[in-house]
């Protein structure tokens, strides 16, 4: 099932709409907000929603990216579709069975974490350890491991070059991986279809919970 995007902003609404019912809320209580069809919308919800499932995960795979699972050659299949989670924890979960269900040779790269300080001087080597570094998670920072095949799904959260297409969420698939380098064709936005090379970079988390800055490359 296809849906506009009117459908999907009355989707949207609907879903605001019970969340403020639970508090005593309503949408009519704000003038500028718009009410959606709350019978149209109850239909075409139940349309969406997968019944009969005994792994939760490879459901919601197999709806959302059944067409590529069999032909995996054909990118086309990935567009316009996309799995959303509200923690990391589940996206890894999804990750995990997105990779395991793809048969190419698995690639790891690690990251190299420092930290530093103003003036060049850390009183607390000892403590800020590459192994302890490798433990934060950050806003916009990857993982400290990540494994990669090609005909993997990824998307960037960095923007690293506008004028390719390249910006913060912008999803690409992976087709071919070297040393410190992979190749990937871009899947969202206005360079679709574009072959693009994503090198191996250094990042530094502007968190501000952090007491100090260390570089991730």
């Amino acid at each position: 099932m296809v849906l506009t995007d009117d459908e999907l902003s009355e989707l949207t609404l609907l879903e605001i709409e019970e969340n403020l019912n639970r508090n005593g809320k309503s949408l009519r209580d704000f003038s500028i907000m718009p009410f959606p069809n709350i019978k149209n919308n109850q239909s075409v919800r139940e349309e969406l929603l997968i019944k009969e499932l005994h792994d939760p995960i490879e459901a919601i795979v197999q709806a959302i990216y059944g067409d590529y699972l069999k032909d995996s050659t054909d990118f086309s299949h990935l567009q316009g579709r996309i799995i959303l989670a509200l923690t990391t924890n589940i996206v890894e979960e999804f990750n995990h069975y997105m990779l395991s269900l793809n048969n190419n040779e698995m690639k790891t790269y690690l990251s190299s974490n420092s930290a530093f300080f103003k003036g060049g001087n850390n009183t607390f080597d000892n403590l800020h350890t590459p192994k302890f570094l490798a433990t934060i998670k950050a806003s916009g920072l990857p993982n400290r491991e990540l494994n990669f095949k090609e005909g993997c799904l990824v998307m960037l959260i960095q923007n690293i070059d506008h004028s390719a297409g390249l910006c913060n969420s912008t999803r690409l698939v992976i087709t071919k991986l070297g040393g410190k380098i992979f190749q990937a064709e871009v899947l969202s936005g206005d360079n679709t279809g574009n072959k693009v090379f994503i090198p191996k970079m250094t990042l530094t988390p502007s968190d501000a919970r952090l007491p100090f800055k260390f570089q991730w490359r």
